[in-house]
């Protein structure tokens, strides 16, 4: 997408900030969408293993984990595709997303309709498809319809709505069945079937049916806004298209009288800009300024040129008053006999001279030495370029990863189990789930307050610090089995995790990598959250939870270590200006 950003130094008074944050709210209920599907399952995980019988610990493990996996693994899918949704809808988002509901609506429905192995795994696909979308396109379309002075705190927005939808799937553990723990020396699965054959309807078919379905009302209502509300292309499309009433409409919602002038200015500006580069990128015929302009069949051109120099001594009294005024100059290169003096634009072989000066062809020659002195600065900066976008993508690249192999989703995904081998009280582990979903919204929520005070390099490289005490203190005293000193760490991390890598990496990659290379950043998110759904019962098993979260531990302390290194402060700064940064 084509992005400006502009200075953000005006006031805030100047924008409509309801009107923008409405916007950002209803557009970032996809952020609630995929973080809500992150946690639904966790508390509704027993019953439904119990409905499929899948009694035994390896049973558990391995359908719970497929379950689980395949949201992440359908997130990984749907980031890949992007781009190509981008492309094939031209690039608007409005339909991008809208697109992305309906995927998501199709997934819910048919996860709730039985709760079979199948059922589940294909439902929970489609909507980690729609995730990832959303994870990809969301923060497009936030940067783009948001004011720059505003775009830190609607960049939290992304995180801060999962978050909550954490939350609220595991607080919806509350009106899940409670299975006791089977007493010893009976059958495990008499018990249970004994349990599921006394449960009210309910219970048994309605409970787990409410928590995995609410996602179809969050789909509803963004596509019933998208179809009627927020019927806008991006600013830049709105010039592109020439809907400029439109845009300016657009604008003077969002901002007072004068601010919206001069943003209308600036977007007409920019976006004239790109499409005359457009034009000359589909053009592919450029002229070459390493190849010298020939003349050649000189007898054959003298009338000719002597008619261009007449013209060119009539235009010497208005370019006297006016130093700036160029016209294009076109080579026929096809058989050299002439030299065209034209003012209309679009065609292929073009150059511009200024005819201030009145020696025409020294002054051709000139401009060429200029343009074949510019072009070759351009050459010996494009490794520089590549260098900088390589090291960006890789930042960004493992500020998602690490968002993931941190151990977040090994809670999100399984706290419920963990809880409830700690605890043979079923209110005490729901309080656990409590606590933990409304820890994880609130210290991501609080996010929004420091991002534009401490910017984005403070704020997740101490982020980053406090998680790896967090981590380090879950796995000391799991091993020594103190849960309940353990379960406070859970909080610490989750605390150090949510103030930084939990609602800054959004909007962070946002500004540091270049817009092609974001799905691939959120890809790598959601590959590791798909190993961490595939893997992390299994390690349990292997190495116990304090193993487990001491390789957590490992990897975060690695990647700490490459942010002091490679991290760079990205607030206020436009893609060109980070570009340099890490040239």
């Amino acid at each position: 997408m084509d992005v400006i950003k502009f200075d953000s130094s005006y006031p805030i008074k100047q924008v409509n900030q309801f009107i923008v944050y409405f916007r950002a709210i209803i557009i970032s209920l996809g952020g609630l969408f995929f973080g809500y599907n992150n946690g639904c399952f966790n508390p509704t995980q027993e019953h439904i293993s119990n409905l499929n019988k899948w009694y035994s610990s390896f049973d558990i493990a391995l359908y719970t984990g497929l379950v689980t996996c395949f949201l992440p693994f359908g997130c990984l899918f749907g980031s890949l595709l992007s781009n190509f949704l981008l492309k094939i809808t031209q690039s608007n988002l409005r339909v991008c997303l809208a697109l992305t509901d309906i995927i998501g609506l199709l997934g819910t429905t048919i996860q709730i309709i039985d709760p079979n192995l199948g059922n589940l795994i294909l439902g929970r696909f489609l909507n980690g498809v729609a995730g990832g979308f959303n994870t990809s396109i969301v923060p497009i379309y936030l940067i783009n319809f948001t004011p720059v002075i505003m775009r830190g705190k609607t960049g939290t927005f992304v995180q801060s709505f999962a978050s909550l939808g954490l939350f609220i799937g595991l607080s919806l553990g509350a009106i899940q069945p409670r299975y006791s723990k089977v007493p010893k020396g009976e059958s495990k699965e008499e018990f249970i079937q004994s349990e599921i054959d006394n449960m009210d309807s309910f219970h048994l078919n309605l409970a787990w049916r409410i928590t995995i379905g609410l996602p179809l009302l969050l789909c509803f209502i963004r596509l019933i806004s998208l179809i009627f509300i927020f019927k806008e292309e991006t600013p830049i499309q709105m010039v592109k298209h020439n809907h400029l009433r439109t845009l300016r409409r657009y604008l003077e919602k969002c901002y007072d009288k004068e601010r919206a002038g001069l943003r209308f200015k600036e977007i007409v500006s920019y976006a004239n800009q790109q499409v005359e580069e457009a034009d000359k990128l589909s053009e592919g015929d450029e002229i070459d300024v390493n190849v010298p302009i020939q003349f050649s069949d000189q007898a054959n051109n003298d009338q000719q040129k002597n008619k261009n120099n007449e013209y060119l001594i009539s235009m010497q009294n208005h370019t006297q008053q006016n130093q700036d005024n160029k016209y294009q100059v076109q080579n026929d290169t096809s058989n050299h006999e002439h030299l065209d003096i034209k003012q209309p634009k679009g065609e292929k072989e073009k150059f511009e001279i200024n005819l201030a000066s009145s020696g025409g062809s020294n002054h051709s020659e000139e401009v060429i030495d200029n343009q074949k002195l510019d072009n070759s600065k351009k050459q010996n900066k494009l490794p520089q370029i590549y260098k900088s976008q390589r090291r960006r993508k890789m930042l960004g690249v493992v500020l998602q990863m690490t968002t993931q192999l941190s151990g977040l989703n090994a809670l999100m995904f399984f706290s419920s189990s963990i809880f409830k081998a700690n605890s043979d009280n079923p209110d005490t582990v729901q309080l656990y789930l409590y606590i933990q979903g409304f820890s994880i919204f609130f210290f991501t929520f609080i996010s929004i307050f420091f991002i534009e005070n401490f910017g984005r390099k403070k704020l997740i490289l101490g982020s980053t610090f406090l998680t790896l005490i967090g981590l380090l203190g879950i796995a000391v005293f799991a091993l020594v089995n103190v849960f309940v000193v353990s379960f406070v760490f859970i909080i610490f991390f989750l605390f150090g995790f949510g103030i930084g890598l939990g609602a800054v990496v959004w909007p962070f990659c946002t500004e540091l990598v270049n817009k092609e290379d974001l799905p691939i950043c959120s890809a790598a998110r959601w590959l590791c959250a798909l190993l961490i759904g595939i893997c992390f019962r299994f390690l349990v098993l292997a190495i116990g939870i304090s193993g487990t979260f001491f390789l957590f531990f490992g990897f975060t302390l690695l990647a700490f270590i490459y942010f002091l290194k490679e991290m760079k402060e990205t607030k206020g700064m436009t893609i060109e200006q980070v570009d340099q940064l890490y040239g």
